[in-house]
This record gives C-alpha cells, structure tokens and sequence, in this order.
C-alpha cells in the first residue's frame, strides 16, 4: 500500500509539472503568434523580407505544436493519477482482507482460526462474538400458547446457577414444528457478566398481568351447583358462600365474587363443616402459607 501511495503521489506531481509546461507552452505561442502577426504587416510595407517572415511563422507553428503537445501531457499524467488512485485503493482493499475487525463490541464465544493460518471458505465462521456481551433465552412453547405471546411481554426465568431475572419476548417465529408442536420464542435479557451460554432456563412469560383477590385453593370447595366456600363470622359461626371463581396461580384461587377483602374463611377441613357450624377458628398467617 505504502508503494501505491508513493505511485499515486508521483503521479500527482507529474501533472504539476505537465501544467506548468502546458502554461510556458501557451505563452511562448502568444509571444510566437505576436511576433508572426506583426511580421505579416510589415512585409505589406517593405520593412521585412520575406525570409524573415517565413522564419517567424515556423517559430510560430512550432511554439502551436509544442502547446498542444504539452495539453496532451496534461491529459495523459491526469489519467496516470486515476490509474494510481485506483491501485491505492486495491491496496488497502487487500490490507483490509488480513484484519479481522469485529462489528460490534463484545466477548468472543468460539475460535476456529489462529495466528498465520490461510483464512479458507469452510462452513464455520473464524469466531463467534456475543455482541455487547448480551445473551438471550431460546425457549419452546407450545403451540396452543404461543399466539398468546406478543412482543415486549415480559417473563420470569429462573436460570440454572444463577437464580431469578426478568426478561421480555423478543422474536416469535411464525412457524410451529410440525412434530413437536412447538413454537421458538426469544427472550432477551439484562447483561450480566455471569451469564453462560448453553445453561438451562425455566420460567413463564406473563401475557396478562392484572390484581384480583384470592384465597388459598384449599378453601374452595366444589358441588354440584359449583364452587363455594365458608365464611366464618365474628362469632366464630360458619355461612356458606357460593363463588364465581377464576384462575389458579401459586396455590391461589380467583375469586371473581362473592367474597369481599378482609373476610375469614376455612382454610383447611372445610369438608367436615356445614352451614350455621360453630368453630373456634386459628389465625393462619396467608404470607407465611
């Protein structure tokens, strides 16, 4: 490269030099034609011989014939500069094919290429880089899920060795494996520089996040007519109360109505009880259950 530059910037000069010389060649045509045109009159008058004229106008002729000579110098020393800005650039084009210049920031995960080896067209790339040190979750949901799934929602993982972080969905794919029914989602994550790739991740991606009150699945019960539960009063006397209930999560269960904030239920041997009972009920702590 060092060389082609060194070529572009001769090159570069000799147009200079074939500009000035063009310029020289230009004025001494001047001076020649001054001198041809001043002759021709005076030959009308007697004052000069026809010798000297002839001598003038070959003068003349010769300063035309270097001028044009000189504007095809130019010409040719300026197309001599494209050519050799053309080799400077294939010079650095080459130069730039023996560095390996990653595209982004980041941590270099694999390496199959070393120092002084021939860079050949295999099926593996040289290195691989997990860009700006960020990894993500590839996980699997089923197929009856995933249109639930939207991009942004956010997920709860638990990673192996690490513990708990927050997450939030990616990419969807727009197809399901026709065997497995599965759909891939990506599940990008916070960088934290003891993430690994390859551990194993578990979790749930919240689709729908709302409040609702709840009591423990265990004091629902079921009949015939549906779910129900027992309230037990200040006086200690069980009332029965039918439910409209909703979703289980975390050993909880929706109550949609039919219970308002605050109120005692049975949480455990509701079975053993019936309306109008009397119990001597025990505070359970909900948190510590």
């Amino acid at each position: 490269m060092a060389q082609a530059q060194a070529e572009k910037d001769r090159a570069e000069a000799s147009v200079l030099q074939a500009r000035a010389q063009a310029v020289l060649s230009a004025t001494n045509m001047e001076s020649a034609q001054t001198n041809y045109d001043r002759d021709k009159t005076l030959l009308q008058s007697g004052t000069v011989t026809q010798t000297k004229l002839d001598q003038t106008e070959t003068v003349f002729k010769t300063a035309q014939a270097s001028l044009i000579a000189a504007q095809h110098g130019v010409a040719v020393t300026e197309v001599q500069v494209k050519q050799a800005v053309i080799r400077l650039q294939l010079a650095r084009l080459n130069l730039s094919y023996t560095r390996i210049i990653a595209p982004s920031a980041g941590v270099i995960s694999a390496r199959n290429a070393s120092i002084g080896a021939v860079a050949t067209a295999g099926p593996e790339p040289m290195f691989r880089i997990i860009r700006d040190n960020l990894i993500e979750v590839h996980t699997e949901v089923i197929e009856t899920d995933i249109a639930r799934i939207s991009i942004g929602d956010k997920s709860t993982l638990c990673i192996a060795g690490l513990g708990e972080m927050v997450g939030t969905a990616r990419l969807i794919a727009p197809s399901v494996d026709q065997r497995s029914r599965l759909g891939e989602v990506r599940i990008s994550l916070p960088p934290n520089p003891t993430l690994r790739i390859g551990v194993f991740v578990s979790g749930w991606i919240s689709t729908e996040r709302y409040e609702a009150e709840a009591v423990p699945v265990s004091a629902v019960l079921s009949d015939g007519n549906g779910d129900f539960t027992q309230v037990v009063d200040a006086d200690g006397i069980i009332h029965k109360r039918r439910l409209e209930t909703g979703l289980i999560w975390n050993g909880l269960r929706e109550i949609r109505s039919g219970l308002e904030e605050g109120e005692t239920v049975v949480l455990l041997a509701g079975a053993f009880f019936r309306d109008g009972d009397k119990i001597d009920p025990i505070q359970i702590d909900a948190e510590a259950k």
